[in-house]
């Protein structure tokens, strides 16, 4: 996958920084290795990995299908505008952002290890 660095992407990485009280170097860093850290998974651990990503596609899967029906439940909470956007957002990035994935993955490697220990 190819980044074009344009106004938008930094602009986008402006907005995510600031969020995050983060400087756009130590994001763009901790994106790198989170990125690195997934590569090492696929080469060291295929199989456990593509496991996991079954796993979590079907979940995703779950997710998409029953959205409608969540945001419904997220406006019985709360029904601003806002916490329906966060909630919309919050699906857009477990299905896009790589380093949401590379730390689920993480996640799902120290649970898997304790359930072996037992």
């Amino acid at each position: 996958m190819l980044i074009e660095v344009n106004d938008d992407f930094l602009k986008e990485i402006k907005q995510i920084t600031e969020a995050m009280n983060i400087t756009p170097g130590e994001y763009l860093e901790n994106l790198y290795k989170n990125t690195q850290n997934l590569k090492d998974d696929l080469l060291e651990d295929k199989e456990d990995f593509s496991t996991f990503v079954e796993e979590y596609h079907l979940i995703l899967n779950e997710l998409s299908r029953h959205q409608e029906n969540l945001l419904a439940s997220v406006k019985e909470i709360d029904d601003t505008l806002v916490t329906q956007r966060v909630f919309e957002e919050l699906i857009r990035l477990c299905s896009d952002d790589i380093s949401v994935l590379s730390k689920l993955y993480k996640k799902y490697k120290e649970q898997d290890d304790r359930i072996q220990l037992i």
